[in-house]
């Protein structure tokens, strides 16, 4: 299979190498400052070297809080809420946080004060179900460390991709009632009920790999992996067919399912979000519970291996547990 990381994933773990140096040169200069001048700060940085950090998109700060000793910073790139905190100079920056004390209560909540793994519904073919948005980079990130398991488990396993689809979205914080003139950009539909954060052309990839999945199903991981990895979201309403030509996907059959079964496929993923109280990219259900653990391979693995009756021989395999991605959230 293809494994190859989009570069966006890289983003934040680049960037705060490139803050860590600050360590060393006395912060670039700067001082301690407000917490908006921290967070600006921050931004100016990111922007000046978008085409290094963002893959070219642009930053822009929503909301700035201190927490902690540190300052925790709501961003807006490129259509995508991300959350990262700052030092009181703005010069190092920390793509995550985890809250202990939280953290702590939740394990507690779960098994009375006991260190212990999460624990799901066991079954003879445990049931994988990855809603993600195919241009979240998250999103993206859940669907490429899966793939090794996967690939794996085969048959022992049902995988079930599932899609992200947002009722009344016209932008971030925009509400297509206000601006109907953007629904055509964002919305399979004229209703505005079908609609996809990232815009339309992500609506569109969701329905191939939908119908890449639901009639090829034996090339829906090579062809996704290609599209992650070789397609940019501008170009992808054409470049999907050289992904489809180099990993033996049929495009007049994906071209066909796209123009009669798009809008009943949107539809139904609409129905299971709300069914199901999804809201971001990634969510995962494992046999039916919420899927609590990492998103690295292994991390994978050993949740999906815990929920057999009997788990079968290559759950003894070891797979990668390196992550180059932060893990975070689209929605």
């Amino acid at each position: 299979m293809i494994k190859k990381l989009h570069f966006w994933h890289y983003a934040s773990v680049i960037l705060l190498a490139l803050l860590l140096v600050s360590v060393f040169t006395s912060g670039f200069g700067y001082t301690n400052a407000s917490p908006d001048e921290a967070a600006q700060r921050l931004v100016d940085f990111m922007n000046k070297y978008k085409d290094n950090v963002l893959q070219g998109q642009t930053a822009k700060v929503t909301s700035v809080e201190p927490v902690d000793g540190l300052i925790k910073v709501n961003l807006n790139i490129g259509g995508t809420n991300v959350v990262g905190y700052v030092s009181n100079t703005g010069m190092l920056y920390f793509p995550q946080a985890y809250d202990l004390k939280k953290t702590a209560e939740a394990f507690d909540k779960q098994t009375g004060g006991a260190t212990t793994t999460a624990v799901y519904t066991k079954s003879d073919k445990p049931k994988f179900e990855l809603y993600y948005m195919s241009y979240c980079p998250y999103g993206q990130q859940a669907v490429q460390g899966f793939a090794p398991v996967a690939e794996l488990l085969k048959d022992k396993i049902e995988f079930v991709p599932r899609f992200v689809i947002y009722e009344d979205w016209c932008g971030w914080d925009v509400s297509c009632k206000d601006k109907p003139a953007e629904i055509p950009n964002y919305c399979f539909d004229k209703e505005a009920k079908l609609c996809s954060m990232h815009g339309i052309n992500e609506a569109n990839e969701n329905i191939r790999q939908l119908c890449v999945f639901n009639e090829q199903k034996e090339r829906y991981w090579d062809y996704t992996l290609c599209v992650m990895s070789d397609c940019s979201l501008d170009k992808v309403n054409e470049c999907w067919k050289t992904c489809a030509d180099k990993t033996g996907v049929d495009k007049a059959k994906v071209e066909k399912c796209f123009k009669d079964e798009g809008a009943s496929l949107l539809k139904a993923e609409r129905e299971a979000n709300v069914k199901n109280k999804v809201n971001g990219s990634p969510t995962v259900f494992l046999n039916g519970d919420s899927y609590s653990g990492g998103r690295t391979p292994e991390n994978f693995k050993t949740g999906v291996c815990s929920a057999f009756n009997t788990a079968p021989s290559e759950c003894s395999q070891t797979l990668n547990s390196a992550s180059s991605a932060v893990s975070g959230n689209c929605g």
